[in-house]
């Protein structure tokens, strides 16, 4: 786990040195590849959207620079970048998504009540014994008692 604080202090090495300066004194490419950076640091998960923004901010800004270098981009963007942080990460986004993933939640729950899992089952076979086998204990237990009998049984003749 990482510290709040580490997290901070990464993100203020990356921020304050562009505060307060222009966009055409910051290269916006750069900018974005250290906040990426910082997420790979702090093992997060990067949005395949974000990584889309960034190429296309490293293009934008090219051709912004060499149209008018004194162009201020991130004036430009920002209107944009609102519009997009309201719709995608918005109140109205976020219960969009928790509305959705109760319903996912209530669907597997319904199949789970349909077709409830089977419970594990220990299944002992056991072989019968022979017939002939209870014949042949039998036998024996009858000629040891028999064998038993007759040596403590002395024998008459007479």
């Amino acid at each position: 786990q990482h510290s709040v604080q580490a997290f901070a202090q990464a993100l203020r090495a990356v921020g304050e040195p562009v505060i307060g300066k222009q966009a055409s004194q910051v290269s916006m490419g750069r900018l974005l590849g250290q906040l990426f950076e910082i997420t790979d640091l702090f093992d997060m998960h990067l949005r395949p959207e974000l990584i889309l923004l960034q190429k296309t901010m490293v293009s934008v800004e090219g051709v912004a620079r060499r149209l008018n270098p004194d162009h201020d981009l991130w004036a430009a963007a920002q209107p944009v970048v609102e519009r997009w942080i309201r719709r995608e990460l918005g109140p109205k986004a976020q219960a969009k998504e928790a509305v959705e993933e109760m319903l996912a939640a209530v669907k597997a729950l319904t199949r789970l009540v349909q077709n409830p899992p089977q419970p594990a089952s220990v299944v002992v076979t056991t072989r019968q014994a022979s017939p002939w086998l209870y014949v042949c204990v039998t036998l024996a237990t009858v000629a040891a008692a028999a064998a038993l009998i007759l040596t403590l049984w002395p024998i008459r003749i007479g």
